[in-house]
């Protein structure tokens, strides 16, 4: 019964309630926004700076909807904006002009060499924390989110081992969508995503899965992400690059491709994705991070990674990290824990780190490092829910960086400076 609650809270929520906003691939000029929506009349959008009386309209609006949904997903995308402005985007009724949300929200000033950027994963929307979490990340003000899996769970219950389908997928991804408080927020923050197993559709899942295609569709209806080249740049599958503040970030797709463990084309990214990845960071020397849904060096347990399912496919990323010409860093989630590993030379060709943050907010278990011990950990901490903000500097050869991870309550769980080079 209590898969139900979140629907019969999402039909009662939206009236008395400002709708549900992402703010998605953002540039110095334009930006893209998704609207969970589910009134009787049309919408129209514009956005102004403030005190300006000039009105930008979309040069795309769509509207995206399964037809069994009393909800449909709007979708906005702006160009031509004026750059490091404050402005408002304000939707109202098509017919009757009524307003119906207003939202503050910036462009990025991309050219900068600097960045504070966000990392969460793991949301269960019926979290007693979830609001609070959100709050205590967003006054952290970091310039872009990114959110690396777990951002939906589509397949619980008795879904848990079936997967879920269509319907199911497009209702638990509007149930969320409409009550985690991000997408609330009077103040808007561009946010870029990806997907882990519960967002993909069907636990631990893989290539296999029946509704790849539709949880794909799903997935792009609700994140903003359409490509703004060469800020934004799509990659196979739902994997996505952003070229911003002198770095590079890469999303990964670790379900659409992923093979079963033991498969004789083993692959946790699959061949287009591998190549995407390390073709670039041997050609381009940009300061890199890359985010995965899973952990990379999780070898030491027996939870899913790309060391401990893949281990040939782990050997073609070790050496792609040594073809390298820059320097890389890694962030995943997955775990419901945090950590922070030290990753040595001898595996990667220099010394670099993964940072794992999981949950932001969702269950979290007791500590399982004594069973477990993971002889790359320098710091970590369990059986708390916990996000990450990070400031990164790129200059030529360097990507220097404070992470910092937050419990509840933005209570510091710890912080270290690194600086990575090539």
């Amino acid at each position: 019964m209590r898969a139900f609650l979140p629907l019969l809270a999402l039909y009662v929520s939206v009236a008395s309630a400002e709708l549900a906003i992402q703010q998605g691939a953002t540039t110095a000029t334009a930006t893209q926004f998704t609207v969970l929506y589910a009134g009787p009349e049309a919408v129209k959008a514009h956005v102004e700076a403030k005190g300006a009386k000039v009105k930008h309209v979309p040069v795309v609006a769509e509207t995206r909807k399964l037809p069994a949904s009393p909800y449909s997903i709007l979708y906005y995308r702006f160009i031509g904006l004026p750059p490091a402005t404050e402005l408002v985007l304000t939707l109202e009724g098509a017919t009757t002009s009524k307003v119906l949300d207003q939202r503050n929200f910036r462009t990025l000033k991309v050219e900068e060499k600097t960045v504070r950027f966000a990392v969460a994963s793991c949301m269960e929307e019926s979290h007693p924390q979830q609001a609070a979490q959100w709050t205590a990340l967003l006054a952290k003000k970091p310039d872009v989110i990114f959110l690396i899996g777990d951002n939906v769970y589509a397949d619980t219950g008795m879904l848990r081992g079936l997967g879920a389908n269509e319907s199911r997928l497009y209702r638990r991804y509007a149930e969320t969508r409409n009550s985690l408080q991000i997408f609330r927020e009077k103040n808007l923050t561009p946010v870029l995503a990806t997907w882990d197993d519960h967002d993909y559709g069907i636990n631990d899942g893989n290539r296999a899965f029946v509704n790849r295609e539709e949880a794909k569709r799903i997935f792009g209806w609700f994140f903003a992400q359409w490509p703004f080249s060469p800020t934004y740049v799509e990659g196979p599958g739902v994997a996505t690059q952003m070229n911003a503040f002198g770095h590079r970030f890469f999303l990964m797709d670790d379900r659409s491709f992923r093979s079963e463990p033991k498969a004789k084309d083993e692959t946790h990214w699959g061949v287009e994705q591998e190549r995407w990845l390390f073709d670039q960071l041997a050609s381009d020397g940009t300061p890199t991070w890359i985010l995965n849904g899973d952990q990379f060096f999780g070898g030491y347990h027996k939870f899913e990674s790309l060391e401990g399912d893949h281990p040939q496919a782990f050997q073609r990323f070790l050496s792609g990290m040594k073809a390298s010409k820059a320097p890389v860093a890694l962030i995943s989630g997955d775990r419901h824990l945090t950590e922070l590993m030290r990753i040595p030379a001898s595996l990667t060709g220099f010394e670099t780190y993964e940072l794992t943050t999981s949950a932001i907010h969702a269950n979290v278990y007791p500590d399982s490092w004594k069973k477990n011990p993971n002889p790359k950990q320098i710091a970590g901490v369990a059986n708390t829910i916990n996000y990450a903000v990070v400031d990164s500097t790129a200059s030529e050869g360097s990507l220097k960086f404070k992470a910092s991870v937050y419990g509840p309550k933005s209570a510091l769980l710890y912080e270290k400076e690194i600086d990575i080079r090539r």
